[in-house]
């Protein structure tokens, strides 16, 4: 769950500065509970353009550590999947458009077809 997030904009750019609240982790190489804090690591994340603005995710994403095995893990990024820097809303904007143009671009090449289009 996000605990803070503060918007800051520069000229067409919008930044939105979020700390995510801290829990407990399971780990999972031996899975037992953790709490223990390694370090920070600062994501940036793109997000969709709204409105004309571009707009970039911030956040230190905690790095945990089990006691128990010596297991460092991070923990999970409610913005975009892992190993990603753009969010998981712009993929699907984006998906969007491309079904879309998909259907229209179908529509044309093969008129007589009678479909019925969901609003996507």
């Amino acid at each position: 769950a996000i605990r803070h997030a503060e918007l800051i904009t520069e000229g067409n750019e919008t930044f939105v500065l979020v700390t995510l609240s801290k829990r407990v982790y399971t780990c999972p190489l031996c899975g037992k509970a953790t709490s223990q804090i390694h370090d920070y690591r600062e994501r940036v994340i793109n997000h969709a353009v709204l409105n004309g603005v571009c707009t970039t995710i911030v956040f230190n994403q905690r790095r945990y550590y089990c006691k128990d095995c010596n297991k460092r893990f991070p923990e999970h990024n409610p913005f975009a999947m892992h190993g990603r820097r753009i969010s998981k809303y712009t993929v699907l904007f984006i998906t969007i458009i491309i079904l879309r143009h998909f259907i229209f671009l179908q529509l044309r090449l093969c008129p007589a077809y009678e479909l019925t289009i969901v609003n996507l």
